[in-house]
């Protein structure tokens, strides 16, 4: 996912003044569990996690994206704040919601429509089928999802992530189901017009 979004995100961070990136997700786009504290060194939600977005972070900056003083062109958005210590404070924005499924972010859209990103990276999924959602519930979830998004900031390039398995033997149908059917849902709403990515980011992952 993170070359997915270097890729595209580069041509517009070397032109455009501060190109915003919205994180949009669960527990995994908050970062929990990639920083673990005493006394119990358990799978935390702490300020200082990022997950993806640390790392992010510094390959944008370490591919060039940044201008001739060393100052970012381009800046995480969201309406969340957290991230380990070498990444700057202002670039700690985000908008990833531990537990929360696609109904639920869509639900708080209001709250992260106005900030006009000019890339939304989508990793949602995970706690729905923990909720037992049904596989055409959260295709149609993600479809109206992407609508919202379209309606509110249709400038914006969407860029959505299959979701990781939970284990390393995950064989849920539904999660599968889930993953297999993103790349149609995301090529059909692509060719009605809507600047939307798929990035395969389970099959990816370090399970």
């Amino acid at each position: 996912m993170l070359l997915t979004i270097v890729l595209l995100v580069g041509s517009a961070v070397g032109a455009a003044a501060q190109t915003r990136i919205l994180p949009l997700g669960d527990s995994i786009t908050f970062g929990c569990g990639s920083v673990s504290l005493p006394p119990h060194w358990n799978v935390d939600c702490n300020t200082l996690c990022g997950g993806y977005r640390a790392p992010l972070y510094h390959m944008l900056r370490d591919t060039g994206f940044a201008a001739a003083n060393g100052t970012a062109t381009f800046t995480m958005a969201g309406t969340q704040s957290s991230g380990p210590i070498d990444i700057p404070q202002s670039q700690k924005a985000h908008e990833g919601h531990p537990g929360w499924t696609i109904p639920q972010i869509n639900g708080i859209a209001d709250k992260w429509l106005p900030l006009q990103a000019d890339y939304i990276l989508v990793h949602l999924g995970t706690n729905d089928v923990g909720q037992h959602h049904t596989l055409p519930q959260m295709l149609d979830d993600m479809t109206t999802l992407l609508a919202t998004i379209k309606k509110g900031n249709p400038n914006a390039t969407t860029i959505v992530g299959s979701i990781i398995n939970m284990n390393a033997n995950d064989t849920n149908p539904v999660l599968t189901g889930y993953n297999a059917g993103l790349p149609d849902l995301v090529r059909r709403t692509a060719a009605a017009g809507q600047k939307v990515y798929f990035a395969d980011v389970n099959r990816r992952s370090n399970w």
